[in-house]
């Protein structure tokens, strides 16, 4: 399986602010968000992922089948 992507990452500060950061490695691959000391993390569950890729057949199989118009 491959770990889901983030979305964003955010490091605390010395004053307590949240400062954007390079995404690391997924620190929680099952949670949508996650913090480990420091870092706050933000993306998508697999689950989500999954529901997501779901929806695109649903809607390429509606184009392919003529219920859906394209332009």
């Amino acid at each position: 399986m491959i770990t889901p992507p983030l979305i964003a990452q955010f490091e605390i500060d010395e004053a307590g602010i949240a400062q954007t950061a390079p995404p690391g490695s997924n620190l929680e691959p099952h949670n949508g968000a996650s913090r480990q000391g420091d870092t706050l993390q933000f993306g998508l569950k697999q689950s989500e992922i999954d529901d997501i890729w779901q929806r695109i057949q649903d809607l390429l199989a509606a184009v392919d089948a003529g219920r859906l118009s394209t332009f």
